[in-house]
């Protein structure tokens, strides 16, 4: 009964469209109307018709998601493969490494917008702060912005710079993260607050920019790890913030490993440099293994995409 109804409401929904299809002289809303080249038909033909066109939409619209979701972890690989390379030491570098923890790619990217938007805002003040002392230097023209517009301006300039010295022809990923969404430590800071984590990571919530709570988590994370070394327990609220690399490091600590027999400041450098190389190598196993998946499902649906559009 439940399917006969669903049959029911599926056909009221194609008749309806077709009304609208009949009735519409705009052509720009026809062309909106999915299955409206259908409407010429009568009957289960029509129906059959439109069925087809949803589900050759609704792929097209998976295929297209599974390519954007490509292009991001390739572009969190391709960025994080910069950092690696970066000499150690270096302060914006050890910013974005966190960045390259994070699990998720959405809240990864997030994660390395963020770190751009205060490295933005560290450069103004900083020109700020010459100017003031007599020191007459060239203020970058995005700094006279404010927030969002400085953030904008600043990316449109790199942008043009680099279309300037590469032609590239690869579509760009569009961005579904509306304005109204919260931040990535906007989400993460709630999360900890919702789960009742430790109340030392909350209080990193509380300090002024997204860097100074990164990294005051980032500590704290690691001084929960150097606890192993004295065969502590770890309380798991700790893996609120990344989860499996945390957790991977969880488990490969012992009071034996050779982190635990340095003295505290290099135990805590050893602890950090573990974690990075995990992460790292977990970024290697998730981008190759289902891409050769996706790649051959992509060609498989590609291939139904075209014959049903033959038909």
């Amino acid at each position: 009964d439940r399917m006969v109804c669903l049959s029911e409401e599926k056909r009221m929904h194609y008749d309806e469209i077709c009304s609208l299809s009949g009735a519409s002289v705009n052509n720009t809303m026809e062309d909106r109307l999915p299955g409206r080249n259908c409407c010429s038909l009568q009957g289960d033909l029509r129906y059959n018709c439109m069925e087809k066109k949803a589900l050759r939409e609704n792929q097209k619209k998976r295929l297209e998601e599974r390519r954007n979701m490509r292009r991001k972890v390739e572009k969190v690989k391709r960025l994080c493969n910069a950092v690696d390379q970066t000499p150690e030491g270096d302060r914006d570098s050890e910013d974005y490494q966190t960045c390259c923890m994070v699990e998720d790619v959405d809240d990864a990217l997030a994660c390395f917008r963020e770190v751009e938007r205060d490295n933005f805002d560290g450069l103004c003040k900083k020109q700020a702060l010459r100017y003031s002392n007599g020191k007459k230097e060239r203020v970058h023209p995005c700094c006279r912005l404010e927030s969002e517009e400085r953030y904008e301006c600043f990316l449109v300039k790199r942008s043009n710079n680099q279309q300037s010295r590469i032609n590239s022809t690869r579509a760009p990923v569009p961005n579904t993260q509306g304005s109204t969404r919260p931040t990535f430590m906007q989400r993460l800071c709630a999360k900890l607050r919702k789960d009742d984590a430790d109340d030392t990571l909350i209080a990193c919530c509380q300090q002024s920019s997204f860097l100074k709570k990164k990294r005051c988590m980032d500590k704290r994370q690691n001084y929960a790890l150097a606890k192993i070394c004295n065969a502590s327990n770890v309380s798991v609220s700790y893996a609120i913030v990344e989860g499996e690399s945390f957790n991977a490091a969880k488990k490969n600590l012992h009071p034996e490993h050779e982190c635990c027999i340095l003295n505290e400041e290099e135990r805590m450098s050893c602890i950090r440099t573990m974690r990075m190389s995990m992460s790292k190598l977990r970024r290697q196993d998730s981008s190759e293994k289902p891409v050769r998946v996706e790649a051959a499902r992509e060609q498989k649906e590609q291939r139904w995409v075209k014959e049903e559009g033959r038909q």
